[in-house]
């Protein structure tokens, strides 16, 4: 698999996050944001975009930690059983999906990444979607989690 990732994205990074995670890691040009979970159990995998490679190295392992926190929290099953919500609460699917980005970035901080995700956010501009909370919110809360 390493290998196809290789001849397909040509760069030699993608395989080595890959081996270090243990997680498929796909390098997608057209992807709009620095990084994504994406997929279900057994075929998830971390899509990261141009923009991941931007990073310093510490910000791409927070980012890509992050990620692996959605990954190893079964983020994505969780919120298909809870698609219903949407539908009928909107506001609590989206307070779930908070929540979840909240448990994603105190995974990273638990792995020490905190710092790099809290100096990240504080240079983020934009408003996040409903999906997220907003970036101080989320820099107070890595502050106050051990690794910050």
């Amino acid at each position: 698999m390493m290998e196809w990732v290789l001849r397909r994205w040509g760069n030699p990074r993608v395989a080595e996050l890959s081996r270090m995670t243990g997680v498929r890691v796909i390098h997608w040009s057209g992807l709009q944001v620095i990084s994504a979970c994406f997929g279900i159990w057994p075929l998830k995998c971390i899509l990261v975009g141009t923009r991941f490679w931007e990073l310093s190295d510490g910000e791409q392992y927070a980012v890509l930690y992050h990620e692996l926190g959605h990954y190893r929290l079964w983020h994505h099953e969780k919120r298909l059983l809870y698609a219903p919500l949407l539908l009928a609460r909107p506001s609590l699917f989206f307070r779930l999906c908070r929540d979840q980005e909240f448990e994603a970035d105190a995974f990273a901080a638990s792995q020490g990444f905190g710092g790099y995700l809290s100096y990240l956010f504080s240079r983020m501009v934009g408003s996040p979607s409903k999906f997220h909370p907003d970036f101080a919110a989320r820099i107070e809360r890595l502050r106050n989690l051990k690794g910050a």
